[in-house]
């Protein structure tokens, strides 16, 4: 079983976002990335086929820059 998460790290906390299910839309004319909380508690992602490729994707990083 693969796990895939986000990991956002904060200067007070780390959230962690498990996914629950990857979607992949094709054919629409516009791109986007779409998070659902699921009543599980995991997360849904949702994403259009050129936004990414998930199964080339290793990790994810959240950068703030101030």
């Amino acid at each position: 079983m693969v796990r895939r998460a986000i990991k956002i790290n904060g200067k007070t906390k780390t959230t962690i976002l498990e996914l629950e299910k990857v979607a992949e839309i094709k054919n629409v004319a516009k791109e986007f990335i779409h998070f659902d909380k699921l009543p599980s508690g995991n997360w849904r992602v949702v994403y259009t086929k050129d936004t990414i490729d998930f199964a080339d994707t290793t990790s994810w990083e959240i950068v703030r820059e101030d």
